[in-house]
């Protein structure tokens, strides 16, 4: 089970690549990949501090190719819209994370994603709206 993925990743001492602009570039992705407007219009400011770059910014918001997209970032936005959309993760995807992320780096990638999917049902179990100073930043139909 999770806790028997989870030891393996403690034994991996390998430096982390989940930095401030890769887990915001994860926020991102599972908001717009889930509608969630408070989630997005609240890390979109933050992502763009952390580094990431506004053209991805646009690629996600806008749900589009990822045709010229650097790794790791696409593979991240790959892995988010496949769990959201499939409910699984391809091989092919996997390889491509496993290929860039160490075992630690994929299960902190996996606890980000699942945190995010946790305040997402807290933010419509409540129907969490913005601050009435927050523009809505994320299109949603």
């Amino acid at each position: 089970g999770p806790g028997g993925v989870r030891l393996h990743a403690i034994a991996d001492k390998s430096p982390s690549r989940i930095d401030g602009k890769m887990r915001e570039l994860i926020r991102l992705v599972m908001a717009r990949e889930m509608d969630q407007q408070f989630e997005w219009t609240m890390h979109e400011p933050v992502a763009i501090k952390e580094g990431l770059h506004p053209a991805i910014i646009e690629t996600i918001r806008h749900s589009r190719s990822l045709q010229g997209t650097p790794e790791p970032e696409a593979v991240i936005i790959q892995l988010g819209r496949e769990i959201v959309r499939q409910h699984r993760v391809s091989s092919e995807t996997y390889a491509r994370l496993a290929n860039y992320f160490g075992k630690k780096d994929l299960i902190q990638i996996s606890e980000l994603i699942g945190g995010g999917m946790n305040s997402f049902v807290i933010l419509y179990m409540f129907d969490v709206h913005l601050p009435y100073d927050r523009k809505p930043l994320l299109p949603i139909d």
